[in-house]
């Protein structure tokens, strides 16, 4: 495959993964999009889920006072979705610590190791778990997610410095990119 199938903007993923976990919506369906976007040439949209990710870790609000327990965060949050295989657990483990590091200014180490190209899947994951985390410390609410997506989440580094752009109502992204 030379490129994705539906190509999607940044604010188009955005708005696809923070309308889908407010919402409540189906993770297969925001999955199988994500996968439909992915531009093999390019790795898209992995990077730009792992920055998600960091600002939705931010969100968390974790401190030394009031720290995240790292140690199966994922089986916490993401138990309906349990990661399959070694290298599975790694990928995982690798999103899940690339937004931390990401939120703290450091870069994390490439992924050219990789045998599949599916930071995007595993970055995905990393986003779940760290919205969930920000939900159960009641620093992020549904409703912040729905008012302004990047926002809600410290995203204004997406949009190389301008404001975000103002956001759609919920659920018209998804039925945006079916009618595509």
């Amino acid at each position: 495959m030379n490129g994705p199938i539906k190509p999607l903007s940044d604010d188009e993923v955005i708005a696809l993964v923070l309308d889908g976990l407010a919402n409540d919506g189906d993770l297969d369906e925001i999955r199988e999009a994500l996968y439909l976007a992915h531009d093999p040439r390019t790795g898209f949209p992995g990077r730009l889920l792992l920055k998600l990710a960091s600002s939705a870790f931010r969100t968390v609000g974790a401190t030394t006072a009031d720290t995240l327990e790292l140690d199966d965060i994922d089986g916490r949050f993401l138990a309906d979705w349990p990661a399959r295989r070694s290298a599975g657990h790694r990928k995982r483990r690798y999103a899940l610590t690339a937004a931390v590091l990401l939120a703290a200014k450091f870069e994390p180490e490439g992924t050219g190791w990789w045998r599949v190209d599916d930071l995007w899947f595993h970055a995905f994951h990393a986003v779940i778990v760290y919205v969930r985390a920000g939900r159960s410390a009641r620093r992020l609410r549904r409703r912040d997610l729905h008012r302004d997506p990047p926002s809600a989440l410290g995203m204004i580094d997406t949009h190389r410095g301008n404001p975000p752009p103002r956001p759609r109502p919920p659920c018209r992204v998804l039925a945006t990119l079916a009618t595509r």
